[in-house]
């Protein structure tokens, strides 16, 4: 059974690489298939068949990867949507339930374990005997002689161990003098996480016959590159819940090469599986890059859901101003990491990082298997608070907060917006702030249902029958004081963290705004646009306090993002205009050094 996947993505802010982040996340969607297939459960392991040429007259070693045997099933989660096919045991929703909880999922203590390490001469020309060393956690267990190979062969060396829990590093490394030494040697982790990839023989070849980006002409070499970044990912991501990073480990158990045309059913031994499909751009497009496309996707393999669902993009927020306006604004998670939201602060933006709700999800798994997605945003905590704050810090009182959840009728926001989506409109709760800024967050009542198997229960929160896969997990806040108004976004994942803090009973969110200290305020009163053929007056009541006002007026949504700032004041005249054609505009109130939030915004259309 193929499995093709298709999303409708925003891009996650990942600043200053938002947009080449995207195109990667783009490309490899659309040239990629996420894999429920697999083969083989064998108990050996041999070389593979690879029959490619390669090309040059050099000899190439390469551990291409080290493969573990015997290997268990992970978990097999069901949903009340797989009711029909007689997996899911309950005739009502009782949240993921594992369906194979009796059989073993990991080796034992003590169990005998053999471990293949593959090494392939992906030269042309055949290659010298080596020496080669395995090593466990530093300790030489093993060593001897790799015969000469000819070009394209594979052979395979293989160690015996006794199972030991807990965190192992085994090593294989060869002492060859060949084309590329960076290829000599492979260190995994024992106990991580491990997937079993795929890929089609005519994309292989041509991975063959293209340099990547360490120098080879090897898939098996390009695609250590992305194992090593993915590994490094997990390093770097540290944060005050994650300390030390993800520690939880990851690896490549498997590579087959596989007939294009062939399909293959799901093997439920990997915690994960992915398929390379044969398509004609691929290697080139990503053979000299990392692939934070592919990355984000071997996340989902981990069971970390997409952030960026919970998004407000521009035309799914129909939230209105004082004029009856939609703001058309877009919400966005920032600055998220790799799937798409959450935060990566302290961070700068200067490379991908999991964030640290994803950081701490993934150390959350270690000891499962997996097969659970996002069972996690389950954990939150039983009472939560807002603290308001304005543009210095300081408490926000007497502060109308309303809540505005995604409305999921897509019948009606394919009437509303022409596209079958979730979009935001009408308020489910508005509050005011206490003297110190302080709202407490009504809990909406969640269905029964029962904890997974890993712990995780949903209870009363906020957000009521939280999806796993976050769809729901999130509200606007439109935050109202002295007639300025804030927009932002309250997400789960907040609570979330919070509550693997240690804030299970409390957890107080804060929430600065970039509303000023002014008595009066920037909230639009009345605004009138005249449109012509080829210009356009705009006419707006002027603000208390308003030293100076600026104009930003463009094509697309949003034109403080692309269009050059001008100076303005009413009535602004615009000149230069195109005939029939639709044009936003935002008007910022400027004093003093403080950012304001946008006085006027629309559009309009010239005749």
């Amino acid at each position: 059974m193929k499995l093709h996947r298709i999303f409708r993505i925003s891009p996650f802010t990942l600043q200053p690489l938002p947009l080449l982040l995207f195109l990667i996340f783009l490309c490899v969607l659309l040239h990629f298939n996420g894999f429920d297939n697999s083969i083989s459960f064998a108990q050996e392991s041999s070389p593979r068949q690879i029959n490619t040429q390669r090309p040059g007259d050099n000899w190439d070693l390469t551990v291409a990867y080290i493969e573990r045997i015997p290997k268990y099933e992970r978990y097999k989660v069901s949903y009340l949507k797989d009711q029909s096919d007689g997996k899911y045991p309950f005739k009502e929703d009782k949240g993921p339930q594992i369906t194979n909880p009796e059989v073993q999922h990991n080796p034992k203590t003590g169990e005998k374990i053999t471990f293949f390490a593959h090494i392939l001469n992906q030269g042309g020309k055949k290659s010298q005997k080596v020496n080669y060393t395995w090593k466990i956690d530093g300790k030489t267990l093993d060593s001897g002689t790799v015969e000469p190979l000819e070009g394209g062969k594979e052979i395979v060396k293989k160690l015996e161990w006794k199972w030991r829990e807990g965190v192992h590093n085994i090593s294989f490394s060869i002492d060859a003098k060949d084309f590329s030494t960076k290829n000599n040697s492979l260190e995994d982790r024992i106990d991580g996480y491990f997937l079993q990839v795929l890929i089609d023989k005519p994309l292989y070849d041509r991975f063959a016959r293209k340099k990547n980006l360490v120098g080879t002409y090897s898939f098996e070499d390009w695609l250590k590159a992305q194992t090593d970044e993915m590994k490094k990912m997990f390093k770097l991501s540290v944060y005050d819940i994650t300390p030390e990073g993800v520690q939880a480990g990851f690896r490549i158990d498997k590579i087959l090469i596989v007939d294009k045309d062939k399909d293959f059913s799901r093997d439920y031994r990997f915690d994960g599986e992915w398929r390379f499909r044969d398509v004609s751009d691929w290697p080139d497009c990503q053979i000299n890059k990392i692939d934070y496309g592919l990355l984000h996707e071997w996340g989902h393999q981990l069971g970390l859901p997409d952030l960026y669902q919970m998004n407000l993009v521009w035309e799914r927020n129909l939230i209105k101003d004082a004029n009856g306006n939609p703001y058309l604004k877009e919400i966005m998670q920032s600055p998220g990491g790799l799937m798409g939201g959450g935060s990566i602060l302290p961070h700068k933006s200067d490379r991908p990082y999991f964030s640290s709700h994803s950081a701490f999800a993934l150390n959350l798994g270690m000891g499962h298997r997996c097969g659970f997605f996002g069972d996690y945003v389950w954990d939150t905590p039983k009472t939560t608070k807002i603290k308001v704050l304005n543009s210095k810090g300081n408490p926000l009182k007497d502060a109308t907060v309303s809540f505005y959840p995604f409305n999921t009728d897509t019948q009606k926001g394919k009437e509303k917006i022409g596209i079958s989506v979730f979009y935001m409109e009408s308020p489910l709760w508005t509050l005011k702030t206490d003297k110190n800024g302080i709202i407490t967050v009504p809990n909406q009542t969640a269905p029964e249902k029962l904890a997974t198997y890993r712990g995780h229960k949903l209870k009363n929160n906020p957000f009521g029958d939280l999806d796993v896969g976050t769809n729901n997990g999130v509200f606007v806040l439109k935050i109202v004081s002295n007639r300025q108004v804030y927009l932002t976004g309250l997400y789960v994942w907040q609570l979330n963290v919070e509550f693997w803090k240690g804030n299970r009973d409390t957890a107080t969110i804060l929430i600065k705004t970039r509303i000023g200290e002014s008595k009066t305020g920037w909230e639009p009163r009345k605004i009138k646009v005249e449109a012509k053929e080829k210009s356009a007056i705009i006419t707006f009541d002027y603000i208390d306090h308003a030293e100076s006002y600026t104009l930003y007026c463009g094509t697309k949504p949003n034109p403080m993002k692309y269009t050059k700032a001008v100076s303005a004041k009413s009535p602004i005249q615009i000149p230069g205009l195109n005939p029939k054609t639709r044009y936003y505009y935002q008007i910022t109130a400027n004093a003093g050094n403080e950012i304001h939030p946008v006085a006027y915004h629309g559009n309009f259309t010239t005749k």
